[in-house]
């Protein structure tokens, strides 16, 4: 699960930026 969330931040970097920092903040609040 963790691995596919990885691969679906990436392609969202690359489109939204923006939506990539939410992303890893939340994922540092999960960890």
């Amino acid at each position: 699960m963790y691995e596919g969330d990885r691969k679906a931040g990436a392609s969202v970097r690359i489109d939204v930026p923006e939506v990539n920092v939410t992303v890893g903040r939340y994922d540092e609040r999960t960890r």
